[in-house]
C-alpha cells in the first residue's frame, strides 16, 4: 500500500498496484506458486508489468541450503521475466537482528544477488544495504523495525522509494 500510494502521489494511476506479501512463506514456496499467485497479475496492456520479489529470512530459517536459495531466486526471475514481467533481483532488507552483509545464510544470498543479479534480471536494486534500516551494526532501527523482522509504515516508506526510484529509471 506504501509503493501504491507513492505512485499515486508522482500521478501514476495506482488501480493495478498489488501486494501479493507472503508473510512466512519460503523462495520455494513463491516459485512452486507463481503461476497460481503472481502470474495472474501479468498485464500486457501497460509498457511493463512489474514483479519485485524478496525473499531470504524464511529460507534461511528454514535451513534450506545457500545453493538452493539461490538457484530458486534464478529460476524465480527466469519465469517472472520469460513470462512477460519486468522482474529485477532484490535483495532483502536486514531482519532478525543480524547486521547489514552479516556472513549468515540471508547474507550471502543478498551478497550473491548484489554481485550477480545483474546476469539474470534487468536491474539489481540492493534492499539490504539501505542505511536506515540498521545504523548501528546489529540493532535495527525502530524507525523502520516493528520487531526485528517487520518493517513499520516509514520502513516501508523508505523501501517503497527505492523500489520506485529503480522502477521509473
Amino acid at each position: 500500500s506504501v509503493l501504491r500510494a507513492a505512485f499515486g502521489v508522482l500521478g501514476y494511476q495506482t488501480t493495478d498496484v498489488h501486494d501479493r506479501g507472503h508473510g512466512g512463506d519460503t523462495t520455494e514456496f513463491i516459485l512452486n506458486n507463481f503461476f497460481t499467485n503472481e502470474f495472474l497479475l501479468l498485464d500486457k496492456t501497460f509498457d511493463r508489468s512489474v514483479l519485485i520479489m524478496f525473499e531470504v529470512r524464511n529460507s534461511s530459517v528454514a535451513q534450506t541450503p545457500l545453493a538452493t536459495i539461490i538457484q530458486q531466486h534464478i529460476d524465480y526471475w527466469r519465469r517472472a521475466n520469460g513470462a512477460g514481467f519486468w522482474c529485477p533481483a532484490v535483495t532483502a532488507p536486514p531482519s532478525g537482528g543480524e547486521p547489514a552483509g552479516s556472513n549468515t545464510t540471508a547474507g550471502n544470498v543478498n551478497a550473491w544477488i548484489r554481485a550477480n543479479g545483474h546476469r539474470y534480471t534487468p536491474k539489481v536494486i540492493d534492499l539490504e544495504r539501505i542505511p536506515e534500516f540498521s545504523p548501528s551494526g546489529s540493532v535495527l532501527n525502530p524507525t523502520m523495525y516493528s520487531d526485528d523482522v517487520h518493517l513499520t509504515d516509514a520502513g516501508y516508506a523508505v523501501l517503497a522509494a527505492r523500489v520506485l526510484a529503480a522502477i521509473i529509471t
